[in-house]
């Protein structure tokens, strides 16, 4: 009976923390897209320069001087447009999807804190029109998207806090789970005892 009791606690505790742990990581995901979006929308092309102009003040998660949010933008060539200054002269690593489907991923960052980072692949928006430099020399003048320079855009952040909550819920269930077993324990002696009893 006993044993039946701590599998079933077990089980239960299980399925209640993959299940938090995944709507937490999922808030944080939908946290990091946001930001993603908000700094994507402020890339655009004139001319034949891109320009990157965003004001941290409109990402809150920039304003955390505890658990900063780092951003890096990269041509698709892999040249580096523009980094977050906690980030130093280190990099975030390079990666993408699209910008309705980015790409997700654990990461080590600055320093070996464990962090989240989410990556999209987007063609900016062309202020007037885009020159492209041809091969003989000659500059042509296209406003179309599909002649427009990918960016990529790599957002991450700490996952310290969402850590320390897990941690402190994984104490709380086996905490929940002990004492739920001595009690069932302690019942189960007293059942037998008086069962025991001489009539």
């Amino acid at each position: 009976m006993i044993g039946s009791i701590a599998l079933l606690l077990l089980l239960f505790g299980i399925v209640i923390y993959v299940t938090i742990h995944h709507a937490l990581m999922r808030e944080f995901d939908a946290s990091l897209a946001e930001s993603v979006h908000i700094m994507a929308a402020c890339v655009e092309v004139d001319g034949d320069e891109i320009e990157i102009e965003f004001d941290p003040a409109r990402v809150p998660e920039l304003r955390n001087k505890e658990l900063p949010s780092h951003y890096e933008f990269w041509c698709e060539d892999g040249a580096v447009l523009l980094r977050s200054e906690s980030l130093g002269q280190t990099n975030l690593p390079r990666f993408h999807g699209e910008k309705d489907a980015p790409g997700v991923r654990s990461v080590r960052l600055h320093g070996g804190a464990a962090g989240r980072a989410l990556g999209v692949s987007f063609t900016p928006a062309a202020d007037n029109e885009y020159f492209i430099e041809q091969e003989n020399g000659d500059s042509a003048i296209t406003s179309s998207s599909e002649d427009l320079p990918a960016i990529i855009l790599v957002v991450a952040r700490s996952t310290r806090q969402l850590d320390a909550q897990m941690a402190f819920f994984r104490w709380l269930l086996a905490g929940s789970g002990g004492v739920t077993m001595i009690v069932a324990l302690v019942v189960s002696l007293l059942i037998v005892r008086r069962g025991l009893r001489p009539l």
